[in-house]
């Protein structure tokens, strides 16, 4: 990717953080080194050839960890919400 393509990206993301009141940092730091690269973990770049020796190139990027940790903390913040709220039902049940 180039440099200013790169930076027109990180722009971009950024007012999108901004203006949806989050700072992508809090989940990962270096969100902004990921940006263009292959990743780690599961992310990976295959080079394949098909039945007619076509070369194919495969590349799996995703949200670099990045997406994983916002995901992560919203996961913990849902099970709570359904924690209390289930209590509440169950104490309903209870009195009623």
């Amino acid at each position: 990717m180039a440099r200013t393509e790169r930076t027109t990206r990180i722009a971009e993301l950024e007012a999108l953080a901004e203006a949806t009141g989050f700072d992508p940092a809090n989940y990962r730091g270096d969100w902004r080194l990921q940006l263009g690269s292959p990743g780690s973990g599961n992310h990976f770049i295959e080079v394949s050839l098909d039945e007619a020796d076509a070369v194919w190139l495969f590349l799996h990027s995703g949200s670099r960890g990045v997406g994983n940790r916002i995901a992560q903390h919203h996961i913990r913040v849902a099970q709570e919400l359904c924690r209390a709220e289930l209590r509440w039902a169950q104490h309903f049940a209870l009195l009623n």
